[in-house]
């Protein structure tokens, strides 16, 4: 009988970088790692060290990349570093998944969930930027709401039908607008995981980025 398939996990949506090793239901690893300011160049061989006792990177058979919301630099680091890992193999599948729905099943790790999560990120100028997710078989998907929070502006009338979530990085800008929130400390990589593991319709690179990519409409490139 043949070994269940390795699979890996990694986001890197902020500086807070969380890894994640799974053999069938069974975790393996299971890390996170405060990288400082913008300095990136230990992450991979921070992943490299903890691949290492189960086979290393090359013996990964299925990766799960965060696709934010997240950094721009931080969420293009953790795309490459994947696809480089993955480059030449036509037999190891490469996904992404989005670290808002990693987030919720992190707070809800332990916890009943309810059906309609409101991810909270802190977008500065002292604002929240909110992101909607709903929960489908034991899974969670963006449902297409997203808004920009404000003391100038409140919550909008539909974030009424949410749970909040936040990583507790952003507590004291979230708690500055609001207290009914849950919170995790970190990214739990296993949740990208676990997270509607049969599909793997987002590419690496569909990334969303906290400001524009979520809450402005793409502009046509000037032609010169």
């Amino acid at each position: 009988m043949s070994m269940e398939m390795l699979k890996a996990a990694l986001d890197y949506s902020w500086n807070g970088a969380a890894f994640a090793l799974m053999r069938g239901k069974t975790l393996l690893c299971s890390e996170n790692r405060l990288f400082g300011g913008h300095d990136a160049s230990q992450l991979a061989e921070w992943v490299r060290e903890n691949a290492s006792p189960y086979g290393g990177l090359e013996a990964v058979d299925h990766w799960t990349v965060g696709t934010g919301p997240g950094s721009f630099s931080g969420l293009r680091i953790a795309s490459a570093l994947v696809m480089g890992a993955a480059y030449g193999k036509k037999e190891v599948v490469v996904r992404g998944m989005s670290t808002a729905s990693a987030i919720v099943r992190s707070v809800f790790h332990e916890k009943k969930a309810p059906e309609k999560a409101l991810v909270l990120f802190d977008g500065r100028r002292n604002e929240l930027l909110a992101y909607g997710m709903v929960r489908k078989n034991n899974s969670w998907f963006r449902d297409g709401f997203t808004t920009v929070i404000s003391e100038t502006n409140g919550f909008a009338p539909e974030c009424a039908n949410y749970t909040f979530c936040a990583l507790e990085k952003d507590r004291e800008a979230v708690e500055k607008l609001t207290k009914e929130v849950h919170f995790t400390d970190s990214v739990l990589a296993e949740e990208l995981i676990l997270n509607d593991p049969g599909s793997t319709d987002i590419a690496p690179t569909d990334l969303i980025y906290l400001r524009a990519a979520v809450f402005v409409e793409p502009k046509t490139p000037r032609v010169i």
